[in-house]
């Protein structure tokens, strides 16, 4: 009787929510049957303004049966806010954001502060599950050293920034040029050189200064993504990792891009390029806005630019300042390698882009309800309740007007985009977990009067993918060793920083890229600043 009467009193104590709060099924909603709070942080910026006044967050509080305490923080120095949080204890239930660097993760995820959640994606998920079951590559991906999964994933199979060694051709320039010569697309560097000529000796604007004509432009602060025009001529040489100057092979040979014979020929190239005013030194100048300023110009009476150096089109030009942007500007090609015209190819980076995004902390009293909660998002419809679509009927709607990417109707036309347009209606895709899958990303209309550039850069990607090589560099890297880490940081940047001075120094001509000393010269410097040093590194951190 006396044990009878003690449970009576501790069950007459407990909190209502403890009994009475019961977990819904596998992707059944609501989530839970009586109300329950969860408190999560997440990242206030130029893609979403308010996560409290959201408007589908608020609906989802309803589907859900849970409601959110937000922590808005700001993207400012933003790891170390989740760092000085972490460390300090007093976590959140959730914590929304991508993670390109996992050392924090898994970091605090062996001590114990982000929980592993191995058995709760078995047990309360139905989209992580799926997918980690559907794509083995993910969970390969997601799993970090010690074998869990501390996070869930941001996932786009987006094509369109796939491949960054791109130029852009002013087509009015070049059907003056087609007619005047008979001309088609240029194939090879010796084709490309003579349209550059053309364009150099010619008054291509018709202003009656045949002196203004700048051939081929790019710039210097986008030149590790593809924004420099070395890139784009490099490619005809070898493969170019515009972004780190390493790829590894099919057969796991790490390749240092930037020390090659190919690297020397041409840049020796390019140099004579320059001497002949076919290459601007404005190249190793601009920064990327003074560079779309003189690109991005509003009447075709205004342009100087034959050729722009971009990885997509608004690194070069808009419609929004020029409006026939996407009709006037048109990719070409990669050109044929210098030693063997039968290879083409150009650096393709990956085929989807994986963060890890978003995680649960260890003092969430009911993870189980946290896990579910952000399940959602990773379903298609998710996925497009977020900025990456918006709100149905205003910012995007189903639509037979025009075909999808993929040929088929009906496509999903975008009507406007809400990046950097003071979102208070949507999540952000790089804060809830999301899975966009090339088959969604192919509903897209190809609406070419489309004010969106997806349909545009999608075309400008289909021009280069025939001829895209993988460099085979893993999307996501887990490592647990911050030392080395560090040591990987410090020389990727600092070896960055030496190469792209190296080969500016000689393609103006400051140095002597045909003078074997100063070549010597070059590649001594990079050996006294920890190449060899730097290629150890990359085997045990790249794991290859």
């Amino acid at each position: 009787m006396k044990k009878l009467i003690a449970l009576m009193l501790v069950l007459l104590f407990l909190p209502v929510s403890a009994m009475a709060l019961t977990v819904s099924g596998v992707n059944e909603f609501p989530i839970v049957d009586e109300p329950y709070e969860l408190t999560i942080m997440a990242c206030v910026n130029a893609n979403v303004e308010s996560w409290k006044e959201n408007t589908v967050m608020l609906e989802y509080e309803q589907e859900t049966g849970i409601k959110v305490n937000w922590i808005e923080v700001t993207d400012f120095d933003l790891m170390e806010k989740i760092r000085l949080t972490l460390i300090s204890g007093d976590t959140p239930d959730i914590i929304l954001w991508y993670f390109g660097d996992t050392t924090m993760v898994q970091s605090f995820g062996s001590a114990g502060t982000i929980l592993a959640l191995n058995d709760l994606i078995e047990d309360y998920t139905y989209y992580a599950k799926s997918q980690l079951e559907e794509y083995p590559h993910l969970k390969e991906l997601m799993t970090s050293t010690d074998g869990n999964i501390y996070t869930l994933w941001g996932v786009q199979e987006i094509p369109n920034e796939a491949i960054w060694n791109k130029q852009f051709l002013f087509m009015p320039w070049f059907e003056k040029y087609s007619a005047a010569t008979g001309a088609e697309l240029p194939e090879t560097l010796d084709e490309y050189r003579t349209m550059l000529e053309y364009f150099r000796d010619n008054d291509m604007n018709g202003n009656g200064d045949p002196s203004d004509e700048i051939p081929l432009l790019g710039n210097y602060q986008a030149a590790i993504e593809g924004g420099s025009s070395m890139s784009y001529i490099m490619s005809a040489f070898q493969l170019w990792n515009c972004h780190d100057y390493y790829h590894i092979t099919d057969d796991g040979e790490l390749i240092f891009e930037a020390n090659t014979q190919a690297f020397r020929d041409g840049l020796s190239y390019m140099n004579k390029m320059y001497e002949d005013g076919l290459y601007s030194e404005e190249d190793f100048i601009l920064t990327l806005n003074d560079y779309r300023a003189i690109v991005n110009v509003s009447s075709p009476d205004d342009m100087i630019v034959g050729c722009a150096a971009a990885p997509f089109y608004m690194r070069c030009v808009t419609q929004s300042i020029y409006e026939r942007a996407y009709i006037d500007f048109q990719p070409i090609p990669p050109l044929k390698n210098y030693y063997d015209p039968d290879v083409r190819e150009v650096y393709q980076r990956w085929d989807a882009m994986y963060y890890p995004q978003s995680f649960i902390c260890s003092t969430c009293e009911h993870p189980e309800i946290a896990i579910k909660w952000l399940d959602y998002w990773l379903s298609e419809e998710g996925l497009m309740r977020t900025d990456k679509f918006g709100i149905e009927g205003r910012d995007w709607e189903w639509t037979n007007d025009y075909e999808a990417l993929d040929g088929t109707k009906p496509s999903i036309l975008i009507k406007a985009t809400l990046a950097n347009a003071g979102n208070k209606d949507v999540p952000s895709c790089k804060s809830v977990p999301i899975y966009y899958t090339r088959e969604l990303f192919e509903k897209i209309a190809a609406d070419p009067t489309s004010n969106s550039r997806t349909y545009h850069d999608y075309r400008a990607h289909l021009v280069y993918a025939p001829y895209g090589v993988k460099g085979n560099v893993p999307e996501v890297v887990w490592c647990d060793d911050e030392d080395l880490l560090a040591e990987y940081s410090e020389l990727n940047t600092t070896i960055g920083e030496y190469v792209r001075a190296g080969y500016a120094s000689f393609i103006l001509g400051n140095t002597d890229i045909d003078n074997d000393a100063d070549w010597q010269a070059y590649l001594d410097g990079l050996e006294a600043i920890g190449l060899s040093r730097y290629l150890e590194v990359l085997h045990t951190y790249l794991g290859v």
